[in-house]
């Protein structure tokens, strides 16, 4: 059975950048879900795939681990992580402006 791994990509909030404006911008305000995206490329996973799902801003998303495939989802402020490339390959994908830019990633992912 083929391993992926979906992967919510974790950010820095602009204030954890900047201590600076930490008191009038705190950094809990809001820390929401993952979008869709990754629930409904999940429900349409074929059967010979086996997945599970890494939330990069509360864990480890484990990129050393053997894996086939590690897609992963992410807008601008999280499109850095997409350069943490693993032995699987990689496929980024999301409202970011790196996947207008197919070439900025292409030497660690496959954007879509």
């Amino acid at each position: 059975m083929r391993r992926l791994r979906f992967v919510y990509a974790g950010f820095s909030r602009h204030a954890e950048d900047h201590p600076e404006l930490l008191d009038a911008v705190p950094c809990d305000e809001y820390f929401g879900p993952p979008s869709l995206g990754i629930a409904s490329i999940a429900a349409v996973t074929p059967k010979e795939w086996s997945f599970d799902f890494r939330d990069d801003r509360m864990e480890e998303v484990g990129f050393d681990d053997e894996l086939d495939l590690v897609a992963i989802s992410c807008f601008t402020p999280s499109a850095t992580r997409a350069r943490r490339s693993s032995s699987a390959s990689v496929r980024v994908g999301g409202f970011c402006s790196e996947t207008c830019l197919p070439a900025s990633r292409a030497a660690v992912a496959c954007c879509s």
